[in-house]
């Protein structure tokens, strides 16, 4: 579990766990690690059109793919996509286009999705400081 606050003012815990970034916030994951260093942010769908999950990318200079999710940062696809094995017929797509065909409701943004991501960006800064780094992969 994650010492996450819904209010920024005081502290009024709520109980929760890195895996809930990866089965339902991880679309506002995405949009956050997106907004606060410019990562593509991208999304597994499956043949019916489904989200499974949300995440952000960055190519580096060799053309290497890296994947981001709460899990942290990789460049193997097999170990990044593990989890998901049992959608092994999914597509990858733009998050802006996999969330046109999906209901607002499908992915909530609230309290508690805002708590969580604020956690992670403010403890995680390694992520999204590399860009800062002229001897970091992503840069």
């Amino acid at each position: 579990t994650l010492p996450v606050s819904i209010a920024e003012e005081r502290f009024e815990p709520v109980v929760v766990s890195v895996g809930s970034f990866l089965q339902g916030y991880c679309v506002h994951l995405a949009k956050a690690l997106r907004a606060k260093c410019g990562l593509p942010a991208f999304a597994l769908v499956d043949r019916s059109g489904e989200l499974v999950h949300a995440y952000n990318i960055k190519w580096t200079p060799d053309s290497e793919k890296l994947y981001f999710d709460a899990r942290g940062i990789t460049d193997s696809s097999d170990l990044f996509m593990e989890p998901f094995q049992g959608s092994s017929d999914w597509k990858e797509t733009e998050l802006d286009t996999a969330l046109e065909n999906m209901p607002q409701w499908a992915f909530p943004e609230d309290e508690i999705s805002d708590a969580m991501v604020r956690w992670f960006v403010e403890n995680y800064t390694d992520i999204w400081r590399m860009k800062e780094n002229k001897d970091s992969p992503i840069d």
